[in-house]
């Protein structure tokens, strides 16, 4: 599912994946949006928990979203 996108037509997902100088707090996340293979790359928020639930099962990367979302709402 692509779901929504932002002002500049970037998914989430394809935004953590190509996020420059983003707020400290997200780095782990955009980490592993940069590094992970699997990482769905058109997926929204609710495709990237799902991912980062079972592939990765961090419960701090999870709670990272929220904070990351509320980033990508504004780039």
């Amino acid at each position: 599912m692509q779901g929504r996108v932002n002002y500049f037509g970037k998914t989430f997902a394809e935004w953590l994946a190509e996020a420059h100088k983003v707020p400290v707090p997200i780095e782990p996340l955009v980490d592993v949006a940069r590094r992970d293979p699997a990482f769905p790359r058109r997926g929204d928020t609710d495709v990237v928990r799902q991912h980062v639930r079972v592939a990765h099962a961090d419960h701090g990367l999870i709670d990272l979203i929220p904070v990351a979302e509320s980033h990508w709402l504004r780039a």
